[in-house]
């Protein structure tokens, strides 16, 4: 295996990529052309992603995260996310132990099939627009483009 894929067709890195991790019949249905995209893209997560399967993923905020108060009438909840301007201690050091993990896998794992990752931290924030009550979250986005497809996940920087 070369030790530089960057500069393999996208074409070659699916071929390798089920070559190496796909079933008899992803192979035989990628080449009839009738594998399905999302089925293709689970696999290249479950792989890719690999090296981060000890970090919680994040879980989507929803409306019942939302505490509202007594006297609210129903306001509409809005989610947003932005980059946080602040982490805790714990934050801190799950994201230092992310992009240690990063760093370890763009070295090894991600090499190997031609692809690095990169994080971003993100706030995530549901406020209600009548009684203001809201739930936030803090996660790291790691993103990985394969094969000319863009892939991410988030993981949850609360503690345990």
């Amino acid at each position: 295996m070369p030790a530089d894929l960057e500069h393999v067709p996208k074409v070659v890195q699916v071929d390798l990529m089920l070559q190496g991790h796909g079933t008899d019949s992803q192979r035989e249905r990628y080449a009839a052309r009738l594998l399905p995209e999302d089925e293709l893209l689970a696999l290249a997560r479950a792989h890719l992603f690999a090296p981060f399967a000890s970090f919680r993923r994040w879980e989507k905020l929803q409306l019942q995260d939302v505490r509202h108060e007594r006297t609210c009438s129903g306001g509409v909840v809005a989610f947003a996310t932005s980059p946080p301007d602040s982490l805790t201690h714990d934050e801190w050091s799950t994201f230092k132990r992310t992009l240690t993990a990063i760093d370890a896998a763009n070295a090894g794992h991600l090499r190997w099939h031609g692809v690095t990752a990169e994080a971003t931290l993100v706030e995530h924030v549901g406020r209600c627009s009548v009684c203001a009550a809201e739930v936030f979250g803090r996660a790291v986005n790691i993103r990985i483009e394969w094969a000319g497809r863009p892939l991410s996940r988030e993981y949850t920087l609360e503690a345990a």
